[in-house]
């Protein structure tokens, strides 16, 4: 039964504009990067004679722009790929991937692609009136533990010169406490210590912290675990390999907090 339930992420507001752009056509006026993602034959050689104020506007984001150098010596727009599979996950169902009260929070602001992104092709999360005193004080004394433990960096207050819990916390706090691991672009802050070493050390802190808070939920497969942050290219690879083979895969959790209609549910 498990196995039939639809993959349920959270996003990071910076992963859920990857996606907006990606989905845009005015970032790929020709269709051709689309194209090529869609048949897997996009690498930087198609534009090696191209100038770079001349390439399609999704070549020129810094991160969906970035390139990586295969084995083979051919290099790949790393980061596009892995949107690309994210995204084609989501709009064709297999995937429901959701939005925090922080991160719609943050996706706001007049940006009319990311905001009807949202609206078309993720959940939101909603709290009720009855319990927002309890989620949000959760959310508050999480994000303070996640501080404490070194595992998200606290910032300093330009107003009260106090170190106060960042968006990120909350964010992670979010997530965790409606049974939700989250995939986020910002690994500097949400995943490694070391981004260049790919320590996981904030990953692990993270979930410590779930665990000694007492959210542990049960996977598809049956383990027990906390939730946790994925980098996109952890989350796309685990996503592969499960459907090539359908074998583990740990990245959802079968007992979320969260009703068929979004609604966070004590």
């Amino acid at each position: 039964m498990a196995s039939k339930q639809k993959i349920k992420i959270g996003l990071d507001a910076n992963t859920v504009i990857y996606l907006s752009k990606l989905n845009d056509p005015k970032f790929d006026p020709t269709g051709i990067v689309k194209d090529l993602l869609d048949k897997r034959a996009l690498d930087t050689r198609v534009f090696a004679s191209t100038r770079r104020k001349d390439l399609p506007p999704i070549l020129k984001d810094n991160y969906l722009g970035e390139t990586i150098e295969l084995p083979s010596g051919i290099e790949i727009y790393g980061n596009l790929k892995n949107i690309h599979q994210l995204l084609t996950a989501i709009k064709s169902g297999e995937i429901e991937a959701y939005v925090s009260p922080t991160v719609k929070y943050e996706c706001e602001g007049g940006v009319k692609q990311v905001e009807k992104f949202i609206e078309d092709y993720l959940h939101e999360i909603v709290v009720d009136d009855k319990d927002a005193p309890i989620f949000y004080t959760k959310r508050m004394e999480l994000a303070t533990k996640y501080g404490e433990a070194n595992a998200i960096d606290n910032e300093r207050d330009g107003v009260s010169l106090q170190e106060r819990v960042t968006a990120d916390a909350c964010i992670t706090a979010e997530y965790a406490l409606c049974g939700l691991n989250f995939v986020t672009a910002n690994l500097k802050h949400l995943v490694h210590v070391n981004v260049d070493d790919e320590d996981y050390k904030r990953n692990g802190k993270i979930k410590q912290v779930n665990y000694n808070y007492g959210l542990i939920y049960t996977t598809r497969d049956g383990y027990k675990r906390s939730p946790e942050a994925y980098s996109i290219s952890m989350f796309v690879s685990k996503l592969r390999k499960w459907n090539k083979d359908h074998t583990t895969f740990l990245c959802d959790f079968v007992d979320v907090n969260i009703d068929d209609k979004d609604v966070f549910t004590l």
